[in-house]
């Protein structure tokens, strides 16, 4: 009877712990995962802003060297060129 008594005691101490590993390591999965989707979510946002941000400055560049006169112009052009090319590099696009 004693040794029943024991075994159920602990079974239910067993069940009991495993219970409480499983609800630890379920939060930490899930504590995880809102870590990481809230991550993606600022990288998308940080990157959009960098476009945007770039895609600006290319533009004023652009207009700067339309008022310039023919003789520098390409040399302004090129020096527009790598900075674009420094920008996307640095957001992480690497199709440039």
């Amino acid at each position: 009877m004693i040794g029943t008594l024991v075994g159920g005691a602990i079974a239910l101490v067993g069940s009991v712990i495993g219970i409480v590993i499983s609800q630890v390591l379920q939060r930490r999965g899930s504590r995880d995962a809102q870590i990481l989707e809230a991550k993606v979510r600022v990288f998308g946002e940080c990157t959009e802003a960098l476009y945007e941000y770039a895609r600006a400055n290319f533009g004023r560049a652009r207009a700067r060297i339309q008022g310039q006169p023919e003789t520098i112009r390409e040399e302004l052009r090129q020096e527009v060129y790598r900075c674009e090319a420094r920008a996307r590099s640095a957001i992480g696009d690497r199709d440039t």
